[in-house]
């Protein structure tokens, strides 16, 4: 959800108008405008300006309903995925290998 939830726009982060040039408050959205047939997804679990990697717990589910992260111009009725794995890689030295 917070991946698609509007972000406001205002005091240091205002948007700049097209057509005045002006800087003005506004609203902000990113939205998936079609589902993929495969979806892959990769979590960026590493903190910013440190060595390693955040170890913290992430819960799931097995199936995955993209339609409400849908733009709401897509036509797509559903948009319904199943899990069929997960790679989970234990970084236990603090050493990027990637």
């Amino acid at each position: 959800e917070l991946f698609t939830a509007p972000e406001r726009l205002d005091k240091h982060n205002k948007f700049s108008c097209g057509s005045c040039g002006k800087q003005v408050r506004g609203l902000k959205q990113l939205s998936i405008h079609s589902a993929p047939p495969s979806l892959v997804l990769h979590l960026k679990r590493f903190r910013v300006g440190f060595y390693g990697k955040i170890n913290a717990h992430v819960a799931f589910q097995t199936q995955l309903n993209l339609r409400p992260y849908l733009s709401d111009a897509s036509e797509e009725e559903g948009a319904n995925y199943q899990l069929t794995g997960a790679l989970v890689h234990l970084d236990r030295f603090n050493i990027a290998h990637y």
